[in-house]
């Protein structure tokens, strides 16, 4: 009753035959093709996609790939080191360096944050008295000798370089890779109010150096001191959990802070100048006595 040409069939039915009547119903090619559906080639694509992490996208007949965790991390640092970039810088010329003289300075790292405010007074008994010592930041300081011979004679002294993990020729090229952060935490909850904890937190920016000595005495906030290689200012709000309950911490950074090296000698000096002075004051005392001791004497002779 038909037959096929190419994939589709035509056909021919006659009508009413038997009634006389020449009726005729035929069916034609449709004017637009639509290919015929391949589900290999489907089955295909969403295999790809599974393999490459990615998801197949009927709208766009294609593969694209999903967002996932470790792609969206990676894109929001390279959106911050953009940002970084995109910060108008300031140029300067041969005009702005330093001239200074360091043929007769060192630059040490100590090997503790604690060695920082006592390093003027250990390196005074080692012998070295005349020694300027200022912070270069990090853990480096700057040493400055009065000659090449007494820089020579500290670097020869064992007891001297034992309180440095790194002893280098002062150059005005140095710069410290890291950097000390003074940050004050807000937020920790007095039930995790711990050591431990704020070790933990710290550990968002870089190593635990010191706390602040507060005791218990304030629960509100805590300063912690954390070696970084952050060199942008730290500013943020962060979250916490303990047992799936979340707590909000607020992070900023004290600016302007730097290590008081100590000398033995400023407290001797305070202390002769207290003794000076209550001896001086113990003179004019005895003067007044003495004063009064004779206007005494004068007027029993009048009388």
């Amino acid at each position: 009753m038909g037959h096929l040409v190419g994939t589709y069939r035509w056909s021919s039915l006659w009508l009413g035959q038997q009634s006389g009547t020449n009726s005729k119903i035929q069916a034609n090619i449709a004017r637009f093709r639509r290919s015929p559906l391949n589900n290999n080639n489907v089955k295909s694509k969403h295999n790809e996609a599974r393999k490459s992490g990615g998801a197949y996208d009927m709208r766009t007949k294609g593969l694209s790939n999903s967002s996932s965790f470790a792609s969206v991390v990676a894109k929001k640092q390279n959106a911050s080191a953009v940002e970084v970039e995109n910060v108008p810088a300031i140029v300067l010329e041969d005009d702005c360096l330093k001239t200074n003289d360091l043929s007769c300075s060192l630059m040490g790292r100590v090997k503790e944050f604690a060695a920082l405010t006592n390093l003027k007074s250990a390196l005074r008994n080692e012998g070295f008295v005349d020694i300027k010592i200022r912070f270069l930041g990090e853990l480096w300081v700057l040493l400055d000798f009065k000659s090449s011979k007494i820089k020579d004679l500290f670097q020869g002294n064992v007891g001297a370089k034992s309180w440095f993990t790194e002893i280098i020729q002062a150059s005005l090229d140095f710069n410290p890779v890291g950097r000390l952060a003074w940050v004050e935490v807000e937020g920790v909850p007095y039930k995790l109010w711990t050591v431990k904890t704020f070790n933990k937190i710290a550990a968002k920016w870089g190593d635990l150096l010191e706390m602040d000595d507060m005791g218990e005495s304030c629960y509100h906030s805590r300063r912690v001191c954390v070696r970084t290689n952050i060199q942008s200012n730290i500013f943020e709000c962060f979250k916490i959990v303990y047992k799936g309950k979340v707590y909000w911490l607020r992070a900023k950074e004290v600016l302007g802070w730097e290590p008081e090296l100590v000398e033995d000698s400023d407290g001797e000096d305070e202390e002769e100048e207290e003794h000076s002075d209550k001896a001086s004051l113990d003179g004019e005392l005895k003067e007044q006595d003495d004063e009064s001791d004779a206007g005494h004497s004068n007027l029993g002779g009048c009388s």
